[in-house]
This record gives structure tokens, C-alpha cells and sequence, in this order.
């Protein structure tokens, strides 16, 4: 579970903000390593010292933080809560589609671009709502990432006390894969053993082995082709190899279903969508049949149902457990096929805004995927927000510019 970010901002439930902010990142606010021009500025004016967030601030009544409440707000944070130099005028998260690593490295990431303002338990990835899901803490996971160290600490943190990971289940079962770089003889061996023995004696994982989910949470370090061969194979059996069944009985759940996703270079790089794409594909030609998928990340409403869980709890942790609910929450994002629909098919409070900063360029709105609002970049962003909250009226520093 998410604890609240630390708040320097407090006041009554009739004072709490009316609206929240949610942030994309690779895109809007990082492209790669680098940051998008003026998305410091964007945050600056959020945060808690700044004009604009003191002018929203006050139009609701509420006051700065004494002291002594400063230090309870301290002393209520979980001991492993990274500490905040300073904090937001209105319930802030950032919600990236990434995945195959922890909450924590990727906050860890923004404040080395944007300083100690932004808190681990602001940052919510696709993977997050997998926290959620009861059932696979205890079952035995196939588990598809891109590095076994960072998947382990999600793992641990997730609570999945019984995970295999995608390359050792490739090591133990070579032979499901012969055209891949592992031991030549053995493969042979193994090759020949099949040949020699009817189908039903298909080596298979002993009981103790079953797998009884697949989690996808990164592409796969291994090569495309091999990783689709074995997953498929799995979803075709009872988990046990070679017990195959005529309907899937694994289920399978994926993150970031994003096709591309923005990096430093000019064009949009694939991502863990493109293989899900490809797994989805080329298992439906084999076995003719849909391959059933739980989806999280955007544009999934479970998504938006968690961070909306964490907003709240923002809300009520700054003025009070009565305050609330927010009646507009604005999502910032560079993606019509994610950021824009998921925000869209959520509905109210969600308040769609489109950049122009990362996978859509276009100088008009997406046409598929229309966002509420179209506008170049992050700050741009923002400043149509503090419009539309009667804010901007009151800062003078943005009134000026």
C-alpha cells in the first residue's frame, strides 16, 4: 500500500484543493536522460513555494504548515518513506506506463532531475496495481523481465514468495528452443531424446515446478523468439510441460502495453507492448484461439482506479480524512494511444491534456484520440490548468509572462 507524501500544505476538508494533477513521464517530462525544456518549470509551479500554488492555496483558505505539525507529519511517515525537502499545493503523482523495476528508482530518477520535492510514493508505474492482485503472492510465477536483480527487488516488494524467472526456466528447458546459444551437445542429446520417445513422454517439469501464472513486467532479456516459444508453450499446457489443454488455464498478466515509448532519439523506440503484440499474434496463428490477458497500465481502467486510490490518500493526508473527492484530476501525457484514451474512457473527474513533446508531434490534436485540451509541452500544460482553476488571475508571476 501507498503512504501519503509528506505535505507542507494543511488546512480543513472544506479548504482541500478541487483538483489533482497526474503527470506522465518519458515524453513530458524526460526524454531518455534528458529533460524536456520547461518541465522544471511546470513543477515549480506546483510546488509549495511558489507563487502560483500559494495563490491556489489561498483561494481555498488554506494556511501553511506550523512547525509542530510539520514535525507529526514527519513522525507519521513510514520509517523506509523518503523524506521531502518540500512538497505540492495540490495532490500530485507522476504515472509512467514503465515497468520491471521498483516505484522507488524511478522516483529516485526524477529527483535527480527536479530535486527532493517529488516522493517515492508519488510515482506510480504500470506494474503498481499488481500489488493489488491477492492471488499471486502465493502461486509459482513465470515471470518475463529485462534484468533478474531489479524483477527480484519488485518481487520482494509485490510480495510474490514463489517466483521463476523466464531465462532459468529457459536454461532447465533448453529443448524448447533449439535454435538458441545454449549447450550444443546437450541440446542434441535432449533433440535426439525426442525423437527416440512418442510424444506423450515429452520431457516435462516435475509437479513441484508448475507454473501456475505468467507475469510480463519488461520485455524479456533474452531473444524475442525464444521467449515467445517458451511462454507459449506454458499458456498451452496446465502448466506442467507436455500436459497440454484445449483452453487456457494459466492466465497471464501484462504491463505497458504501449507499443513505442520516447527516448533521446527522433523516432519512438518499441517497448514492452510491441512483444506482447507479437506474443499475441503468433500464439493465436499456432493454437486459434484468443490468448486471454490481464492488462495493466495505461489505458487500463485498473490503473486509474489505483491512482486515483493514491490521490486520496494525499488529499486526506494534507486536510483531513474527510476531504474530498477531488472533482477534476488533470492527466498530462504525450500518448493518444494510452495516456489520452485511458484518461478519456475513465471519464469524469479525468481531464485529458495532450503534448506535443514526445511519441505525438503533430501540431493538432491526435484525431483518433482527442485529448480535452492540446498544448505544446508541460508548462504550457499547467498554466492552462491554473486557468481553469481560477488561479492564474491571482499569480502574478504567470500573469506577467
Amino acid at each position: 500500500n501507498h503512504s501519503s507524501s509528506e505535505s507542507t500544505i494543511t488546512g480543513t476538508a472544506a479548504d482541500a484543493p478541487q483538483f489533482g494533477v497526474v503527470f506522465d513521464i518519458d515524453g513530458v517530462l524526460l526524454r531518455g536522460h534528458s529533460e524536456v525544456a520547461r518541465s522544471a518549470d511546470a513543477l515549480s509551479l506546483l510546488t509549495s513555494t511558489s507563487s502560483c500554488s500559494t495563490a491556489a492555496a489561498g483561494s481555498a483558505g488554506i494556511e501553511p504548515t506550523t512547525a509542530a505539525s510539520a514535525e507529526q507529519a514527519a513522525a507519521s511517515r513510514s520509517s523506509d518513506q523518503h523524506s521531502h525537502a518540500s512538497n505540492w499545493a495540490v495532490p500530485l503523482l507522476f504515472v509512467s506506463n514503465a515497468s520491471g523495476y521498483t516505484e522507488e528508482k524511478k522516483a529516485r530518477l526524477l529527483r535527480s532531475h527536479f530535486g527532493e520535492k517529488v516522493g517515492d510514493d508519488q510515482v506510480v508505474l504500470a506494474s503498481s496495481p499488481l500489488q493489488q492482485v491477492s492471488s499471486l503472492r502465493e502461486k509459482r510465477l513465470l515471470l518475463v523481465a529485462h534484468r533478474i536483480d531489479e524483477a527480484n527487488t519488485v518481487a520482494h516488494k509485490y510480495g510474490w514468495q514463489n517466483v521463476v524467472h523466464l531465462e532459468d526456466f529457459y536454461r532447465e528447458h533448453s529443448y524448447l528452443w533449439p535454435l538458441g546459444d545454449g549447450d550444443g551437445q546437450q541440446q542434441r542429446q535432449e533433440q535426439k531424446k525426442l525423437a527416440d520417445e512418442p510424444s506423450s513422454a515429452f520431457p516435462t517439469s516435475t509437479a513441484v515446478h508448475k507454473i501456475e501464472a505468467v507475469v510480463i513486467i519488461h520485455c524479456p532479456t533474452t531473444g524475442w523468439g525464444e521467449a515467445i516459444q517458451v511462454v507459449s508453450d506454458v499458456l498451452q499446457s496446465d502448466g506442467t510441460l507436455g500436459c497440454w489443454v484445449d483452453e487456457q488455464c494459466i492466465p497471464l498478466y501484462v504491463t505497458n502495453y504501449d507499443l513505442v515509448y520516447t527516448t533521446e532519439y527522433s523516432k519512438p523506440r518499441f517497448t514492452t507492448g510491441a512483444f506482447i503484440r507479437c506474443l499475441e499474434m503468433l500464439h493465436s496463428s499456432l493454437t486459434a484461439r484468443k490468448l486471454q490477458i490481464q492488462r495493466f497500465g495505461k489505458p487500463f481502467a485498473s490503473t486509474y482506479q489505483y491512482a486515483e486510490n493514491v490521490l486520496s490518500e494525499q488529499l486526506r493526508a494534507g486536510w483531513g480524512e474527510h476531504a474530498g473527492p477531488l472533482r477534476r484530476i488533470y492527466a498530462i501525457g504525450d500518448n493518444p494511444l494510452s495516456d489520452i484514451k485511458g484518461a478519456n474512457e475513465r471519464g469524469d473527474p479525468w481531464r485529458s491534456i495532450l503534448v506535443r513533446t514526445g511519441c505525438h508531434t503533430d501540431e493538432q490534436n491526435d484525431k483518433l484520440f482527442p485529448a480535452d485540451h492540446f498544448c505544446e509541452d508541460a508548462y504550457a500544460a499547467v498554466r492552462y490548468i491554473l486557468e481553469q482553476e481560477a488561479v492564474l488571475s491571482r499569480c502574478s508571476t504567470l500573469a506577467q509572462d
